[in-house]
């Protein structure tokens, strides 16, 4: 490898990552006019934004666990149970986890998969 070489493929590195971060605020900027065209940041918008610390399957093991009257191991686990209710009902109009289809469930989750396998 030459020194031309070398030197630029440092300077353009640079310039990738200057790219790479004017295009991430570009992205930020869109997303806030859109959310202010559509009504501004409300509670839902918010509350989705941020991660579920559980899994759709964690969820659904839980849920079904107590449906057939399993108790908490202790208040922790009790809270933890409340939580993924509460995520349930607000993200489906109902706390009964066997009314929820399970591929729904995990889409609201997760978000969407990236890759399709429908033929």
């Amino acid at each position: 490898m030459s020194p031309t070489e070398a030197w630029l493929t440092l300077v353009f590195f640079f310039v990738l990552i200057a790219s790479a971060y004017g295009m991430d605020k570009f992205k930020a900027i869109q997303v806030k006019k859109e959310q202010a065209l559509v009504g501004g940041n409300d509670d839902r918008s918010m509350e989705m934004d941020m991660v579920f610390p559980h899994s759709a399957k964690e969820i659904y093991k839980e849920l079904i666990d107590e449906k057939l009257g399993v108790k908490a191991k202790d208040e922790d686990h009790a809270e933890k149970r409340a939580e993924m209710k509460h995520f349930i009902r607000r993200s489906f109009t109902t706390d009964q986890i066997d009314k929820v289809n399970f591929d729904d469930h995990k889409k609201e989750i997760e978000g969407e998969t990236m890759l399709s396998r429908n033929i």
